[in-house]
């Protein structure tokens, strides 16, 4: 992984993930798969705030959808979390973390 990227890559990642209510998200996700409007319930957020944050985490990876059958040619699309992609974002910042204190040490050496 060249550093240019890990850096893009590193940033973006924890924009992503420190945000409260994507992170509040994540955790509703991890365990059950859920509709834009179930997961605006159980979090008490805009159903508009929801489809942002949706949005922003499936462009990461780190949230997919499917469509449940909920009655005979009725579907509902519901989001789970990618704990793969999940992973893959956490050994990305932590590799991230490691080159901003390598840089950061470099700097107090001169």
């Amino acid at each position: 992984m060249s550093e240019e990227f890990l850096i893009k890559a590193g940033e973006g990642y924890l924009g992503i993930l420190l945000n409260e209510n994507r992170s509040k998200i994540i955790k509703l996700l991890k365990n059950e798969k859920l509709s834009i409007s179930q997961i605006a319930r159980s979090l008490g957020l805009p159903t508009a705030s929801v489809v942002y944050h949706i949005h922003l985490l499936e462009s990461a990876g780190i949230v997919e959808s499917e469509y449940k059958e909920t009655r005979p040619h009725r579907f509902l699309k519901v989001y789970y979390v990618n704990k793969e992609a999940i992973k893959k974002a956490l050994e990305t910042i932590e590799a991230f973390m490691h080159e901003i204190k390598r840089k950061y040490e470099e700097v107090e050496e001169e």
